[in-house]
């Protein structure tokens, strides 16, 4: 009877992880670039466009799984150097003609000038040698909701076994 019980729990937690899996893709590559700015300094920073293969993607927004961890990297990268206080973002695309888009878009907003505006930023370029982006590994999110059917489920299968 245990033996049962132990099968029974052992494929409900496959299928919830295979449901994981399922929310989710693999992109055979992405485009990213990070930025870096500080609100007591003039100087910001970008890196090169960089090309990472087989990351995550989560299906239903369609965004980069982690990306938030990209940017720590590059947020890590200037706690280092002696600039621990850095906003640092990441942007990416699936294709490099979307991602040269927005990198001039990006940088044009921090070098030119009009007539309204003049320019006090200084735009520094990191290049991949200084910098660059480590490919994450994708994580396995199992919901609160999912985590309590699991427990509420053992709890039966104990029962049942009494």
């Amino acid at each position: 009877m245990k033996r049962k019980g132990i099968i029974v729990f052992t494929i409900i937690l496959l299928v919830n992880v295979i449901g994981a899996f399922a929310k989710d893709r693999i992109a055979p590559k992405v485009y990213l670039f990070g930025f870096s700015a500080s609100f007591t300094d003039s100087v910001v920073y970008f890196t090169e466009i960089q090309e990472i293969d087989s990351v995550m993607i989560e299906e239903k927004s369609d965004f980069l799984q982690n990306r938030k961890d990209y940017s720590n990297q590059l947020r890590d990268y200037f706690t280092g150097k002696g600039e621990p206080n850095r906003t640092c973002i990441t942007s990416y695309a699936y294709n490099r003609k979307d991602i040269e888009k927005k990198y001039m878009e990006m940088k044009d907003l921090y070098t030119k000038t009009n007539k309204k505006k003049t320019n006090d930023y200084i735009v520094k370029i990191l290049t991949k040698n200084e910098f660059s982006f480590e490919r994450l590994s994708p994580m396995i999110e199992i919901s609160d909701e999912d985590m309590d059917q699991q427990v509420e489920d053992k709890k039966k299968k104990k029962s049942k076994d009494k």
